[in-house]
C-alpha cells in the first residue's frame, strides 16, 4: 500500500494502483489554518494536534476504487 505521500500520484495510470490514505490532520490544517503541518512551526503544530487529539481518530482510512468492467 501507499502512504499518503503518494495520493497525489494514484489513479492516474489506467492500469495502475488508485487507493491511499486520508491524512485529516494535514487537511484539517489546510482548513483551519491554510498550511500544511510541516509547514507549521513545531509549538504551532502541537498546539493544534493538541485540540483534536480526543475528538478525532488518529488512524488514517484507507480508501479504493475498483474500476468497472
Amino acid at each position: 500500500m501507499p502512504t499518503y505521500l503518494e495520493n497525489a500520484s494514484m489513479g492516474q495510470h489506467p492500469r495502475g494502483p488508485n487507493y491511499g490514505v486520508f491524512d485529516f490532520a494535514n487537511l484539517f490544517s489546510k482548513a483551519m489554518n491554510d498550511q500544511s503541518l510541516d509547514q507549521l512551526s513545531p509549538e504551532a503544530n502541537g498546539e493544534f494536534l493538541a485540540r483534536f487529539e480526543h475528538k478525532v481518530s488518529d488512524h488514517m482510512p484507507i480508501w479504493f476504487r475498483l474500476p468497472l468492467p
